[in-house]
């Protein structure tokens, strides 16, 4: 689009507007940053795969492949969180019956 500005018939003033919507669109596209995906998935987990979704570079099979491994980890992560509360339970319960 830049390139295209080079053409004598396009006044000064126009050029300067396109080149700072320009500029404008970069800057509001922060969040489509790989690193700020990362981060969003590390911390928010599924939730974070949403800007990845949106990102119009990144490639269908990425998307996939990326949230497959995002779920399955949150799903295990999970599981083996509820596994630890009902076994600290159990540890709970027979240390009470002891006393």
């Amino acid at each position: 689009m830049i390139e295209n500005l080079q053409q004598d018939n396009i006044p000064e003033s126009v050029k300067l507007e396109i080149i700072a919507e320009g500029a404008k669109q970069d800057k509001s596209m922060w969040y489509y940053k790989p690193w700020v995906i990362v981060i969003a998935i590390g911390i928010f987990g599924p939730l974070g795969l949403l800007p990845l979704w949106f990102r119009p570079k990144t490639k269908m099979s990425i998307k996939i492949w990326v949230s497959a491994v995002v779920i399955l980890s949150t799903i295990w992560i999970t599981k083996t969180t509820i596994d630890f509360y009902q076994q600290m339970l159990g540890h709970y319960q027979q240390l009470s019956e002891m006393m």
